[in-house]
This record gives structure tokens, C-alpha cells and sequence, in this order.
């Protein structure tokens, strides 16, 4: 990242600060675990929110930082961040998803929401290729 591209990058953050909150509240669907959200960027940017569900305690710092970076980003960027990306980013692969509605929980659309997720479900064991490459045959 070049300077100019850097300092308009950190700009954004401070913006971001002051135009946006980061709300964290215990996941309903994930007992023990945390649901982030930013609110703000409808408002002040006309930009979807941003949330990341099923967040452990530990890892909170990084979820806020996730959000608000990428909050900033869109601010930079003149790429939008749209559902069915897949975005490489300081913590690993995120996926991009289409918001949920809430029926009244809560006071968004779906429109006005985008999740973030990992983009890495599952953990691939490849057993049968280590066996292949150390040259073992059935």
C-alpha cells in the first residue's frame, strides 16, 4: 500500500470511528459465543452494515478490528464488497453473505446488513494424497 493509499486508509478508520458504532451482544444462536455488528454505515455512508456471528470471547478484538477495517475500506475503496465474495483479509479468508431478517428482532432488513463469515467450513484432511505422494499404492 502506497503512503497516500495508507493515510487515506487510516483517515477512513478515524472516520469510521466517529460515524459508526461496533455493537457486541451475547450470539442467540450460539450460547457462549459473541454477535458483532457495525450501525452506522446506512445512516452516514449508505452502505450495509457489517456482522460477524458465533464469535468466541477471545477473539473479539479481532472481530471489532475486522469490522471496522473493512468498514473503512469500503470508504476507500472504489471496489464494493458484495454477498458471494470471498475477501482475503488480515485473519484469513472471509466469506461475504447476504444479511438476515429478523422479523422484528431487530431494526434491520437484510438489505442493510451484510454478514461476514469464514470462508473455511471444514477441515480438510488429505490422508490420501500425503499416502500418494510418500508413494504408497493400494
Amino acid at each position: 500500500m502506497s503512503n497516500e493509499s495508507e493515510n487515506n486508509f487510516e483517515a477512513s478508520l478515524d472516520i469510521i470511528r466517529e460515524t459508526t458504532t461496533i455493537i457486541q451482544t451475547p450470539d442467540p444462536d450460539n450460547e457462549g459465543n459473541f454477535w458483532l455488528y457495525s450501525i452506522g454505515m446506512i445512516d452516514n455512508h449508505e452502505l450495509p452494515d457489517l456482522e460477524i456471528r458465533d464469535v468466541p470471547g477471545m477473539f473479539m478484538g479481532a472481530a471489532v478490528s475486522t469490522i471496522n477495517e473493512i468498514n473503512a475500506y469500503r470508504l476507500t475503496s472504489d471496489k464494493l464488497v458484495l454477498a458471494g465474495q470471498t475477501m482475503k483479509w488480515t485473519y484469513g479468508d472471509i466469506l461475504v453473505q447476504d444479511g438476515q431478517d429478523w422479523h422484528g428482532r431487530v431494526s434491520w432488513n437484510a438489505n442493510e446488513m451484510l454478514r461476514l463469515t469464514s470462508r473455511l467450513t471444514d477441515v480438510e484432511c488429505c490422508v490420501g494424497c500425503e499416502c500418494a505422494e510418500a508413494g504408497v499404492t493400494e
